[in-house]
């Protein structure tokens, strides 16, 4: 099966990325925050 769940998912998280992207590049305190967040979410996912 050609553009599966994965690839779709795939494209969603890519479309998230970009914005958050620009959103930091833009706003130096949104990336302060981000930044903090994805730690956050990266260390739940570890345990």
């Amino acid at each position: 099966m050609i553009g599966g769940p994965n690839l779709s998912a795939t494209k969603e998280v890519k479309k998230h990325l970009t914005k958050n992207i620009d959103k930091c590049y833009n706003n130096l305190n949104y990336y302060q925050i981000q930044a903090e967040i994805d730690l956050i979410t990266k260390a739940q996912y570890l345990l």
